[in-house]
């Protein structure tokens, strides 16, 4: 019995009884109302039916906090995570939702927009796809009853990144806000992170390998290539397949994966329940990482806006500086050196100009990172041509440095809006810092004139006349403060010291 299976021992999912799980599924395909009040019906009853609803609302939580006065005895963790949630019941008995939304690529350099094509919805051995072209030309009915059951089974859906998929739902026209779905019970990419956040993975795959010990399908469709291409050498068969035909065995393929990809988020979440519960990490998964990631969806859709003439007019003269700086190493040195190559920087530094070598790197060669040119800048006299050429090549890489900088955040505002829409990691720094990227806002200098004029091109947008900046100044000195009620680091933050 493969239900038996799935809520059975991990260490029994092997690559053939997975296979097995994977080929008892059910699919059934929805373009009508009619088509899914069938499945829903074939599925209710074996959807789990005992969650309790908390007395506290999560969502209102902030909004709770924010009201308070700051106080150390106030902010009580309890205020903000209940750390008697629990999630491994509806897991372990195979009675969750699982949904996967399926990520196709932007069709529009116009609109920043996460777009799905498809999704899937798995409860236990039956699943149901629907594509997305159905969606937009079917019935506002099947829409509404899709979006009713979404949202009612909220709480037992498990699926792998919720903030990404508030945005593909979206897209799908099943919700309207990022906070109309609900909280799931279990996203797999946030439990993986709590528990192991020093693992990375960068894909669904990926993780199932390192937890489940599941052979990723692209090593699996290397090897059933290769087989195939056997098999050809011996079959003579010169009809070729006709464009249906290929058509048919693409979409066969697709739809295998979408399945694949659920079972394995089932089988994950499985895996992460019960150490969950155990470590009373649901309630910090479900109260404050999945409130977080439902904010971070919302300053991704509206973006930052810039003053793209200000970005300009620093990317023009970042990038006269850097030439200049460049011209005047090459008078130097005497020679047109690439000054971003380090066989060269130590021909010239440690041949040409006889200075000290650096520390070897690992593969033998003396560094020229920036560290090591400073150290050696400052010990020089401004006077000698070692040091001028050190000078010149230092001031190379900063201004070309905040050239790129410049030019990143120029090649990210391409949209209508002309905002730049980065994404916010949650799952990235195992400190639990955010971390962001496409572009990176986090690697504008703040310590020198040029980098606060970078960071001052970020303006108010349209129709709105002030950009607040906020900084939580020491917070983990506050936080440790309030973990260990010292008296007297309490003191010092309350008298300001």
């Amino acid at each position: 019995n493969n239900d038996e299976l799935v809520q059975g021992d991990q260490s029994n999912i092997d690559a053939e009884n997975f296979q097995e799980m994977l080929a008892s599924i059910d699919l059934h395909y929805v373009k009508t109302v009619e088509d899914f009040i069938n499945w829903e019906n074939s599925v209710s009853s074996l959807l789990y039916t005992e969650i309790k609803k908390d007395s506290k609302n999560t969502e209102d939580t902030f909004d709770q906090l924010s009201s308070e006065e700051e106080n150390f005895e106030e902010l009580s963790s309890e205020k903000i995570i209940n750390n008697s949630r629990k999630c491994a019941e509806p897991i372990l008995k195979n009675q969750e939702v699982v949904i996967y939304a399926h990520e196709c690529k932007k069709n529009s350099k116009h609109h920043f927009e996460l777009t799905a094509d498809s999704l899937i919805i798995l409860v236990a051995h039956k699943a149901v796809l629907l594509y997305a072209s159905d969606l937009q030309s079917a019935d506002r009915a099947l829409l509404e009853m899709l979006r009713k059951f979404l949202q009612k089974n909220s709480s037992i859906t498990v699926l792998h990144d919720y903030k990404k998929h508030l945005g593909l739902l979206k897209s799908l026209k099943l919700f309207d806000s990022n906070n109309s779905f609900g909280t799931p019970l279990l996203d797999t990419r946030l439990a993986s992170y709590l528990l192991e956040p020093d693992f990375r993975a960068e894909t669904l795959e990926n993780m199932a390998e390192h937890y489940l010990d599941i052979q990723s399908d692209e090593d699996n469709l290397g090897e059933n290539e290769a087989k195939q291409g056997e098999l050809d050498l011996l079959i003579d068969d010169e009809t070729p397949a006709s464009e249906e035909e290929n058509n048919e065995k693409q979409t066969q393929a697709r739809e295998a994966k979408f399945l694949r990809t659920a079972l394995l988020i089932r089988l994950l979440a499985l895996h992460f329940a019960s150490t969950l519960d155990d470590r009373k990490q649901t309630g910090l998964m479900t109260d404050l990482e999945m409130p977080i990631s439902r904010v971070l969806r919302g300053m991704e859709d509206v973006g930052a806006a810039v003053d793209m003439q200000r970005l300009s007019g620093m990317l023009k003269q970042f990038s006269a500086d850097a030439e200049f700086a460049q011209n005047m190493a090459w008078k130097v040195a005497g020679s047109s050196v690439n000054l971003q190559s380090p066989k060269q920087l130590q021909q010239i530094l440690f041949e040409h100009f006889g200075l000290k070598p650096t520390r070897r790197t690992k593969n033998g060669s003396y560094t020229t990172n920036a560290e090591a040119l400073q150290a050696m800048y400052v010990k020089l006299d401004p006077e000698e041509p070692a040091s001028q050429f050190l000078g010149a090549l230092l001031k190379h890489r900063e201004t070309n440095k905040l050239k790129q900088i410049v030019q990143s955040l120029i090649d990210a505002a391409h949209y209508d809006d002309r905002r730049i829409h980065t994404t916010f990691e949650q799952t990235i720094a195992a400190t639990g810092r955010l971390s962001s990227a496409d572009p990176n806002l986090q690697n504008i200098p703040n310590r020198n004139a040029a980098g606060r004029e970078i960071r001052a091109a970020f303006i108010p947008g349209e129709e709105f006349e002030y950009l607040m900046s906020c900084d939580y100044s020491q917070v983990e000195l506050r936080i440790m403060a309030h973990a260990s009620h010292d008296k007297t680091l309490i003191e010092a933050f309350r008298s300001g010291a």
